[in-house]
């Protein structure tokens, strides 16, 4: 999960405070020492206690997938005592408009696509993954330029998505437009996160583990 280190406008250094909480790291801020749980993005410990970072929109992505998008890119990589964990074991996580809903990539198969409402209001909002390595995702909320919802399928090429209605053509990561009566409308990203399948309602028990 990525958050936005700023506190009451302030931007501020974060680091790592060297403890587990819900098994899960910690961090603390440098400017008033409060601890932080890293999955929330919120304080629990000293003066800071109950203030939450703004969660923001991210990819999770391969390496060799994002060379491809962006082939200039720099990355800092440590070669000693790399261990890789298998993103199967994980699901995406969708907190927003008041619900929170885990969509576990071992369930989502072979979707590129999932439809799906979240909130009481059931906002409408679009689960999208790379319809090659299906480690590529991003998740959008699936409302058009008049906020009518939109209901996508793969597109006809990779990395495309269509709106079934309209009959237009989005890219998978970006959210533009591509063509189609739609085409200027760019799709709102809305921030996500992943998490250990089998963590999720440790974090969110009050939180839905989506099904086919």
């Amino acid at each position: 999960m990525v958050h936005r280190r700023e506190i009451n406008g302030e931007v501020v250094a974060f680091g790592h405070q060297g403890s587990v909480w819900q098994d899960a790291q910690t961090i603390f801020d440098h400017k008033t020492g409060s601890v932080w749980a890293q999955p929330y993005g919120s304080a629990f410990m000293g003066e800071l206690a109950g203030y939450e970072l703004e969660l923001l929109p991210f990819t999770m992505t391969t390496w060799s997938q994002w060379k491809s998008l962006y082939p200039d890119t720099l990355a800092y990589a440590d070669p000693v005592g790399v261990q890789e964990e298998s993103l199967e074991e994980s699901a995406i996580v969708v907190e927003a408009f008041g619900g929170t809903v885990a969509y576990p990539l071992i369930t989502l198969g072979t979707s590129s696509v999932v439809n799906d409402t979240i909130g009481s209001d059931e906002e409408p909002i679009a689960v999208v993954l790379d319809d090659q390595d299906h480690l590529t995702w991003r998740v959008y909320l699936r409302e058009g330029p008049d906020g009518e919802a939109m209901e996508f399928i793969q597109g006809p090429e990779s990395g495309q998505i269509t709106d079934i209605s309209s009959g237009t053509t989005f890219h998978s990561v970006y959210g533009y437009g591509i063509n189609g009566p739609l085409s200027s409308h760019h799709l709102q990203a809305i921030p996500a996160s992943t998490i250990f399948t089998d963590q999720f309602l440790d974090y969110h028990p009050m939180g839905r583990l989506w099904a086919p």
